[in-house]
């Protein structure tokens, strides 16, 4: 089995990213002709504004170490974050990738990719600290303060082979699988705990049993919730009339 060279790097150049996606798409990017350098960047350009695809670059040098805290507010159905610091704890040597902010990458493809930023006193955030890091309410997010005159170019930018990977779900199918065990063995158990509530049923009184029917049917609407994620199925509104259709609560579910 042949092993590409992508395959061993963690980062991608322009040309490793030209090769991995003619090995996925079938699409052959001569970076020689113009053409196919334009349709190569305009392809990472779309991913990165989807984010789809964070680039990064390397920086070897000062920075100070940043925490900042993550405040949230809420206006109608718009929510807005803003960055607190709250502390610089020193300064520190570093020889890391760091994602490129989304206003530098716009900088950077300005005049057609070839406008250089300098990225002193630029705050940036380290790829190996916990990825890209979620924004949540009273959240702590890490950052660095470049100190040392630094500059890149479009170039220069590296791609993460984990996102490409995702896009073309490479890395997933094992995660898959252990969801789809998951799923059922949850329905196992969870017919398990609807025919103990039946067993249940059948021995109490009358007035013992009110709420049985109830929890019956809830369990019932777990177990046929779980059997639609497994099959794909779509729970959210109902099915033709071509197809047999069991309603249980407020699912719809086909029966096959």
């Amino acid at each position: 089995m042949n092993v590409a060279l992508y395959d061993i790097n963690e980062f991608l150049t322009l040309n490793d990213v030209a090769e991995y996606l003619t090995d996925k798409c079938n699409y052959y990017f001569d970076l020689r002709c113009s053409t196919d350098q334009n349709k190569l960047t305009e392809t990472i350009i779309q991913l990165v504004r989807n984010h789809k695809l964070h680039p990064v670059f390397h920086y070897n040098g000062s920075v100070d170490w940043l925490e900042k805290k993550v405040i949230t507010s809420k206006s109608g159905r718009f929510i807005n974050h803003e960055m607190v610091l709250l502390d610089i704890s020193y300064d520190m040597s570093v020889s890391d990738y760091y994602f490129v902010s989304g206003e530098n990458f716009n900088r950077l493809i300005e005049n057609n990719c070839s406008n250089y930023i300098n990225v002193i006193n630029c705050t940036i955030e380290p790829y190996h600290v916990e990825g890209k890091q979620e924004i949540f309410e009273n959240n702590i997010l890490y950052y660095r303060k470049v100190k040392d005159d630094f500059s890149i170019i479009f170039h220069d930018l590296r791609y993460p082979k984990s996102d490409l990977d995702k896009l073309f779900n490479q890395t997933e199918v094992k995660t898959d699988n252990e969801v789809i065990e998951k799923l059922r063995q949850e329905i196992a158990d969870l017919k398990a705990e609807n025919n103990k509530l039946r067993g249940h049923q059948a021995v109490k009184s009358a007035d013992d049993i009110k709420d049985v029917p109830h929890q019956s049917y809830r369990t019932l609407d777990r177990v046929m919730y779980a059997m639609a994620k497994i099959t794909g199925l779509d729970n959210s509104k109902p099915y033709s009339q071509k197809q047999s259709i069991f309603k249980c609560r407020n699912y719809y579910y086909i029966t096959k």
